[in-house]
Protein backbone atom coordinates (compact mmCIF):
# COMPACT_ATOMS: atom_id res chain seq x y z
CA UNK A 1 0.00 0.00 0.00
CA UNK A 2 1.47 3.05 -1.12
CA UNK A 3 0.84 6.43 1.09
CA UNK A 4 1.03 9.94 0.57
CA UNK A 5 2.25 12.56 2.77
CA UNK A 6 0.59 16.32 2.31
CA UNK A 7 2.12 19.30 4.08
CA UNK A 8 -0.47 22.06 3.91
CA UNK A 9 1.15 25.43 4.89
CA UNK A 10 -0.63 27.96 4.98
CA UNK A 11 0.68 31.91 5.22
CA UNK A 12 -0.64 34.98 6.76
CA UNK A 13 -0.14 38.73 5.11
CA UNK A 14 2.00 40.37 7.75
CA UNK A 15 0.35 43.91 7.00
CA UNK A 16 -3.36 42.59 7.16
CA UNK A 17 -2.87 39.42 8.96
CA UNK A 18 -5.26 37.55 6.18
CA UNK A 19 -4.88 33.98 5.24
CA UNK A 20 -3.48 33.89 1.71
CA UNK A 21 -4.48 32.50 -1.13
CA UNK A 22 -2.06 29.87 -2.03
CA UNK A 23 -0.15 31.29 -5.25
CA UNK A 24 -1.04 34.81 -4.26
CA UNK A 25 2.28 35.12 -1.28
CA UNK A 26 4.81 37.55 -2.19
CA UNK A 27 7.31 35.46 0.55
CA UNK A 28 10.48 36.89 1.03
CA UNK A 29 9.51 40.24 0.58
CA UNK A 30 12.20 42.81 1.79
CA UNK A 31 11.82 46.19 3.16
CA UNK A 32 14.24 48.46 4.68
CA UNK A 33 14.06 51.63 6.61
CA UNK A 34 16.10 53.37 8.81
CA UNK A 35 19.25 51.26 8.79
CA UNK A 36 17.43 48.06 8.97
CA UNK A 37 16.14 45.36 6.85
CA UNK A 38 12.81 43.81 7.82
CA UNK A 39 11.11 40.23 5.88
CA UNK A 40 7.53 40.02 5.66
CA UNK A 41 5.12 38.03 3.84
CA UNK A 42 2.38 40.07 1.78
CA UNK A 43 0.04 39.98 -0.51
CA UNK A 44 1.88 39.82 -3.99
CA UNK A 45 -0.89 42.89 -4.81
CA UNK A 46 0.38 44.99 -1.44
CA UNK A 47 4.16 44.27 -2.06
CA UNK A 48 3.66 46.16 -5.29
CA UNK A 49 1.57 48.66 -3.96
CA UNK A 50 4.65 49.26 -1.56
CA UNK A 51 7.56 49.02 -4.31
CA UNK A 52 4.83 51.78 -5.56
CA UNK A 53 4.88 53.83 -2.56
CA UNK A 54 8.60 53.61 -1.93
CA UNK A 55 9.65 54.48 -5.56
CA UNK A 56 7.65 57.51 -5.63
CA UNK A 57 9.76 58.46 -2.16
CA UNK A 58 13.41 57.48 -3.18
CA UNK A 59 13.20 58.88 -6.18
CA UNK A 60 14.04 62.54 -4.66
CA UNK A 61 15.54 60.80 -2.13
CA UNK A 62 19.65 60.95 -1.52
CA UNK A 63 21.98 57.82 -0.91
CA UNK A 64 22.90 58.07 2.50
CA UNK A 65 26.24 56.70 4.67
CA UNK A 66 25.73 54.90 7.68
CA UNK A 67 29.04 54.52 9.36
CA UNK A 68 31.48 54.88 6.50
CA UNK A 69 29.74 52.25 4.45
CA UNK A 70 27.68 53.60 1.72
CA UNK A 71 23.88 52.09 2.43
CA UNK A 72 23.22 49.11 -0.29
CA UNK A 73 19.52 47.26 -0.97
CA UNK A 74 19.94 43.73 0.14
CA UNK A 75 22.02 41.66 -2.11
CA UNK A 76 19.49 39.83 -3.42
CA UNK A 77 18.52 42.56 -5.58
CA UNK A 78 20.97 42.12 -8.39
CA UNK A 79 19.92 39.04 -8.85
CA UNK A 80 16.30 39.93 -9.05
CA UNK A 81 14.52 38.78 -12.50
CA UNK A 82 14.67 42.70 -14.12
CA UNK A 83 18.39 42.63 -12.92
CA UNK A 84 18.93 38.88 -14.82
CA UNK A 85 16.85 40.42 -17.87
CA UNK A 86 19.27 43.29 -18.41
CA UNK A 87 22.39 41.45 -18.16
CA UNK A 88 21.34 38.99 -20.78
CA UNK A 89 20.34 41.76 -22.86
CA UNK A 90 23.53 44.39 -22.76
CA UNK A 91 25.18 40.46 -23.19
CA UNK A 92 23.42 39.82 -26.80
CA UNK A 93 23.43 43.50 -27.73
CA UNK A 94 27.50 43.22 -26.88
CA UNK A 95 28.03 39.99 -28.66
CA UNK A 96 26.33 41.60 -31.81
CA UNK A 97 27.94 44.33 -31.93
CA UNK A 98 31.60 43.40 -31.75
CA UNK A 99 31.82 43.45 -27.80
CA UNK A 100 34.43 40.68 -26.41
CA UNK A 101 31.96 39.85 -23.50
CA UNK A 102 31.92 36.91 -21.30
CA UNK A 103 28.90 34.58 -20.18
CA UNK A 104 29.05 35.82 -16.56
CA UNK A 105 30.40 38.62 -14.59
CA UNK A 106 30.44 42.17 -15.09
CA UNK A 107 31.07 44.00 -17.61
CA UNK A 108 33.33 46.75 -19.08
CA UNK A 109 33.01 50.26 -18.87
CA UNK A 110 33.21 50.21 -22.35
CA UNK A 111 30.55 48.06 -23.52
CA UNK A 112 27.98 49.62 -20.98
CA UNK A 113 29.19 53.20 -22.10
CA UNK A 114 28.30 52.24 -25.48
CA UNK A 115 25.25 50.51 -24.44
CA UNK A 116 23.73 53.56 -22.56
CA UNK A 117 24.59 55.83 -26.13
CA UNK A 118 22.48 53.79 -27.77
CA UNK A 119 19.26 53.10 -24.69
CA UNK A 120 19.73 56.05 -22.88
CA UNK A 121 16.84 55.33 -20.96
CA UNK A 122 17.97 51.93 -19.64
CA UNK A 123 17.95 52.22 -15.45
CA UNK A 124 21.14 50.46 -14.59
CA UNK A 125 20.61 50.71 -10.87
CA UNK A 126 19.24 47.75 -10.95
CA UNK A 127 22.90 46.54 -11.43
CA UNK A 128 24.10 48.22 -8.15
CA UNK A 129 27.25 46.78 -7.02
CA UNK A 130 28.64 45.27 -10.79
Amino acid sequence: MAVRVRQIVDVEDDMTGELLAEGTAEQDFTVGIDGKWFTMDTHRDTANEIREFLAKAVANGVLKQVRGETVRTPRTSRNSPAARQLRSKIRYWGKNNGFKVADRGTFSRTLIEAYMKVHPDTDLSILDGE
